[in-house]
């Protein structure tokens, strides 16, 4: 009597765990993708990585604050095996801020997108950028001036 017992509580606890199991599985398949910002993204520049021909390209996002607009400048240097070295500048009424950027030549074009928010942020900031690739982890800030936008980016001025 007693095995009996036990086995049938055996067989619960399995057939629970195994009802359990199935319904976590299930949960992560309902999960959506986080979705992508309401606002419309807009093409300011881009350069084409994957021949990264020494070349120099700019555009104007037009920035809608006080400061005015934004120049946004590739200056590409050239491949270096698998990567493609370039020079990233983001120049905003009289302050500048300056990036080295290493990205793999298999992204084929890198791309900074202009964004209308709706309304201004904290800063006062309405329009923000995006970018085709990660700009915290293949680019590290080379220099930036006294006057930029973005203070906390640049330590000890």
């Amino acid at each position: 009597m007693a095995r009996t017992s036990l086995r049938w509580i055996g067989f619960l606890l399995l057939a629970t765990f195994a009802a359990a199991c199935q319904y976590a599985t299930s949960n992560l398949a309902d999960k959506k993708p986080t979705p992508a910002p309401s606002w419309p993204l807009t093409e300011v520049i881009s350069a084409d990585v994957s021949a990264c021909e020494p070349q120099t390209v700019s555009g104007d996002s037009m920035v809608k604050t006080i400061l005015g607009s934004n120049l946004l400048t590739f200056v590409v240097t050239g491949a270096d095996g698998e990567e493609c070295l370039f020079d990233y500048a983001n120049e905003t009424g009289t302050g500048y801020m300056q990036f080295s950027c290493r990205v793999p030549r298999s992204l084929g074009r890198v791309v900074v997108y202009q964004f209308d928010k709706g309304v201004s942020d904290i800063h006062g900031y309405r329009y923000g950028h995006q970018y085709s690739w990660d700009l915290g982890s293949q680019c590290t800030l080379s220099g930036c001036s006294e006057g930029t936008v973005f203070p906390a980016d640049c330590s000890g001025r």
